[in-house]
């Protein structure tokens, strides 16, 4: 619902500002007004997040940077489309799940590359240091695919979601990560049991 109260006539999502009432119908859409002078309808849904521009962006910075084919800039696209657009393929596992795009980087490939720079090699690709936050400042690296693999949820959350970090995080002589908090609640558990099996009565008894 906040979403929706947010398009209304002027409000301004990038470039685009709102000229017109919502068309409701399948996927709702909105007349938009880009800065340059466009006039276009776009996807609610995508307004502000993939769609900040009437493409006029894109074109600027294509002739700004002459990069609009190389690795940093096909990264920022990525990661906008995967946060910003439902029907990208990757969107259940970023967009969906609430991981966004900073305001700062939605709108400017400049702003985004300042902070990443250059990719250091071709074995590199974006990824987030905490992976449950957003992309943005301080949160971004170049990272090679092992190191991404070590910070996949998979890694540093257990199964029930408790984080594997600092005092919680128990490493067997195996090499294998274990959640204290889950081994406090099986060994919890198992007391129980044990308590109540010498609490239950002796079998047999007077013939």
């Amino acid at each position: 619902m906040a979403r929706v109260a947010e398009i209304r006539i002027g409000a301004r999502f990038g470039r685009l500002t709102v000229v017109g009432e919502r068309i409701v119908g399948g996927q709702s859409r909105v007349p938009v007004r880009c800065d340059c002078g466009v006039q276009k309808v776009v996807f609610v849904d995508h307004l502000g997040k993939s769609t900040v521009s009437c493409g006029c962006l894109n074109r600027e910075v294509c002739t700004k940077h002459g990069m609009n084919k190389s690795p940093e800039w096909t990264a920022w696209q990525s990661m906008r489309q995967r946060c910003g657009n439902p029907k990208s393929r990757e969107w259940h596992n970023y967009g969906g799940r609430g991981i966004r795009v900073c305001p700062e980087w939605v709108g400017s490939f400049d702003a985004f590359f300042a902070e990443v720079g250059r990719r250091p090699s071709p074995f590199h690709s974006l990824d987030r240091i905490d992976n449950n936050g957003n992309y943005e400042p301080g949160n971004v690296r170049w990272a090679t695919a092992s190191e991404q693999q070590q910070n996949t949820r998979r890694c540093i959350e257990c199964k029930y979601g408790h984080r594997l970090e600092g005092d919680n995080l128990r490493i067997r002589r195996d090499g294998r990560r274990r959640c204290a908090e889950c081994e406090r609640a099986r060994q919890r558990e198992r007391r129980a049991r044990a308590k109540a099996k010498q609490q239950e009565p002796a079998l047999g008894g007077l013939a």
